[in-house]
């Protein structure tokens, strides 16, 4: 699975949004505890998560969650995390649906 970036950008903001959980006050902890769950269900997607437009979602939770752990009670950067991320499990169901 590793040849394909997005695959590689979504075990970079896992490992983000882990180190920013440990600094996260209780409603902070729980917005990313979410988002953590929600990516690992979809990291292994074998295919939305090929496509370049899942490269380039995963790009923007990267840079995201790697400001996210400077300050882990961000807001707005969680929304944005929330947002992308929904974007592409919405993608991932989407797809595994159609090929069923």
């Amino acid at each position: 699975m590793t040849g394909y970036p997005a695959y590689g950008n979504t075990e970079r903001t896992l490992e983000n949004l882990r180190a920013a959980l440990a600094g996260a006050n209780s409603e902070a902890k729980l917005k990313i505890e979410k988002l953590i769950a929600d990516l690992e269900a979809i990291k292994n997607n074998r295919t939305f998560m090929r496509t370049q437009k899942a490269e380039k979602v995963t790009e923007n939770t990267v840079r995201n969650s790697l400001e996210l752990i400077n300050d882990p009670n961000d807001p707005e950067k969680i929304s944005v995390l929330e947002s992308d991320i929904a974007f592409l499990v919405e993608k991932v169901k989407t797809m595994v649906i159609r090929m069923t």
